[in-house]
């Protein structure tokens, strides 16, 4: 308690002035003589005055500021001989003996610390020193985290400690809750204490220094690694062990070198795999996925995409009137990778929810959504093919966090839902019937059959992903599209089961789909599609073409209201133009007559020019191809990649 001005001259008044005996400072009894401490180093003295069994020492001039005039500052003694500092002033408050005692004599403060106290109790007495108390506490918990955990840092700086539970390692970020629970526990255990919160944060701090500037520097991944083309698998095991998977294998082990997994509290455990061969996958997940042969191949393809975090990932959109089972087939999709306590999450409010998400999980998952907004259309891109947002940091002004994740990503919803041209080309459409009340089933019995089937289905798909990442490597194509790992992915894949149609030839059919439902959002655009189709092609200026589709218009709130308006339209929608079979081609040159574009219907002149190529078409079917100098097979994809060559026993797939 702050002694005030009132409280000393009251107890003044009733005790008097007297002079507490002069004794020499002992080291025995490390008493100290004030007045004549004080006389030494010329600090004037203006009085003494008793205040319950302390001696207040008034000073003519604070020793902190000489302002402080009129008896305002004093030094206190207790009858123990403790040292405290007192002054009325607020500027003044909290100053220490230690302190006023390194301005007077410029003695190391910490020579009389142990008699220092920093306030009195009711009775003048002297009040237990909390920060002794407190900075044993601190070092305590560095000292007893220094011997049980290895500090380190990952690339953004956040740091991390490994410890030892039950004969196994976890790693916990310093900041969590687990590693705060781990720490309290081990405390209590060892020495039998109780850290208060000012003690736990002054040692976290201290030990978040040690792990960024003295610690190891380890990337730190959630749910998937890779590591010189070895994948990893985190299942969340209570026993932390992994899940390793390299060409033509996969195994459970203890621990990787090298490679370090986090975890949140809302992960979910996987179950432990079953030793079978990737050929009985088709057939269990066409048991439980409300698809058609087609569509669950894409979704095997997926689902190994989703193991490797060294690729782009596509997109998959599941969409399907109610009643196709859209939520329920995301959930099962979801768990096979990364389970989780709320599988599917509702629309997000904001951008930043998403990143945060993805910071979080490995799969992001939106459940129901009626629309996306241009942002959030953005924001699914950035993850798909490694993108980022940054944004100020919490309770600063000029501090930036910035986030850099690459996530698969799941939506579903009734109708449509992407229908920007640059997410539609990162899309897997996944278009659903309804289930009908004869097959239908409750959400409990469909959930505990996929569930039993589950291991059985890991392990298929990690046999499929080892026998996937032993023809990868050979895998070459003569013309890739925008996810260009997911199209060499579903090439191995078919080469793996020895399918009749080729995957890639599906996935590329699928993305048609996609396009062309989101060219019929705009009128404009089809009006266009249609001389095109009539004509065969289209050259001139974009104004005469506005002038040409005119003719077409109807009474359409989103037709385009002028030249330049159909120029961004055709430039926006040039990949779906393009999957299509519509070369769009702009002069960057303005000419008098204003831009000039060209629209050839690329199949057309194909059938034409190559009518022997047919198979090989660029937009048709894409090539699988192995490096040869066969002459025959160089000049059936020469139309498209020259410097690309295939071999006779392959062919075209």
């Amino acid at each position: 308690m702050r002694v005030t001005r009132k409280m000393a001259e009251k107890l003044a008044a009733q005790h008097g002035e007297r002079k507490q005996p002069k004794t020499t400072c002992q080291d025995n009894d490390q008493r100290l003589d004030v007045q004549g401490y004080l006389l030494k180093y010329g600090v004037e003295v203006a009085g003494e005055k008793q205040h319950g069994n302390s001696t207040l020492f008034l000073l003519k001039k604070c020793v902190f500021d000489p302002s402080h005039t009129g008896k305002e500052a004093a030094i206190g003694q207790t009858a123990e001989g403790k040292l405290f500092y007192l002054c009325f002033h607020d500027s003044c408050q909290g100053k220490t003996w230690a302190e006023a005692r390194q301005v007077i004599s410029g003695e190391d403060p910490l020579f009389d610390r142990q008699n220092c106290v920093d306030s009195l109790d009711a009775d003048g007495g002297c009040q237990p020193d909390e920060t002794k108390k407190k900075q044993s506490l601190a070092q305590l918990l560095i000292e007893t985290v220094s011997q049980k955990a290895t500090l380190f840092h990952d690339s953004d700086d956040i740091p991390y400690a490994i410890i030892k539970q039950g004969g196994h390692k976890e790693l916990w970020p310093l900041e969590s809750k687990q590693f705060g629970k781990w720490l309290g526990r081990t405390m209590y255990e060892k020495h039998k204490k109780v850290p208060n919160k000012n003690s736990l944060t002054d040692a976290l701090n201290v030990l978040a220094g040690m792990a960024v500037y003295d610690g190891e520097k380890i990337d730190v991944h959630v749910r998937v690694a890779a590591v010189d083309e070895v994948y990893y698998l985190d299942p969340c095991l209570d026993d932390w062990r992994l899940i390793k998977i390299e060409s033509c294998k996969w195994q459970i082990i203890d621990s990787a070198e090298g490679v370090a997994f986090r975890r949140t509290s809302t992960m979910r455990s996987l179950p432990v795999p079953e030793n079978c061969s990737f050929d009985i996958l088709p057939s269990l997940l066409t048991k439980h996925l409300n698809m058609n042969k087609q569509q669950v191949r894409l979704a095997m393809a997926s689902l190994i995409e989703c193991l490797m975090p060294n690729t782009e990932y596509p997109v998959m959109e599941i969409t399907g009137p109610p009643g196709s089972g859209k939520s329920t087939i995301q959930e099962m999709i979801r768990t096979i990778i990364d389970p989780n306590r709320v599988n599917l999450r509702a629309a997000p409010k904001t951008v930043e929810d998403i990143f945060v998400s993805a910071i979080n999980n490995h799969v992001v998952s939106y459940n129901n959504l009626s629309r996306i907004s241009t942002g959030q259309s953005d924001a699914f891109c950035s993850l798909s093919t490694d993108g980022g947002h940054a944004g100020r940091t919490l309770f600063t002004n000029t501090d930036e966090t910035a986030t850099d994740v690459k996530k698969p990503v799941i939506l579903n919803g009734i109708g449509q839902l992407a229908k920007m041209p640059d997410l539609i080309d990162r899309l897997i459409k996944i278009s659903l019937q309804p289930i009908s009340d004869i097959d239908n089933k409750s959400k409990k019995q469909v959930m505990g059959e996929f569930n039993s089937d589950l291991p059985k289905i890991l392990g298929a798909l990690l046999d499929l992903f080892s026998k996937v990442l032993e023809v990868l490597p050979e895998i070459k194509l003569c013309r890739l599209p925008r996810m260009a790992d997911f199209a060499r992915l579903c090439e191995a894949i078919t080469q793996v089961y020895g399918w009749e149609k080729n995957l890639l030839q599906t996935y590329y059919e699928n993305r048609k789909i996609s396009f062309e439902e989101s060219i019929e959002t705009s009128p404009a655009v089809m009006a266009v599609v249609n001389i095109v189709n009539e004509q065969g092609s289209y050259k001139g200026t974009v104004g005469s073409l506005y002038n040409e589709i005119g003719e077409q218009r109807k009474d359409h709130d989103s037709w385009v209201k002028t030249a330049r308006g159909l120029g961004e339209k055709l430039r926006l929608h040039t990949p779906a133009l393009r999957a299509i079979g519509i070369k769009v081609e702009f002069d960057p040159v303005r000419h008098n007559d204003g831009y000039h574009v060209s629209l050839i219907k690329v199949y057309e002149t194909d059938r034409k020019q190559h009518t022997q190529r047919t198979q090989c078409s660029p937009v048709q079917q894409p090539l699988w191809v192995e490096d040869s100098n066969d002459c025959e097979q160089r000049e059936r994809c020469e139309h498209i990649t020259p410097s690309v060559s295939c071999t006779p026993e392959r062919g075209v797939i």
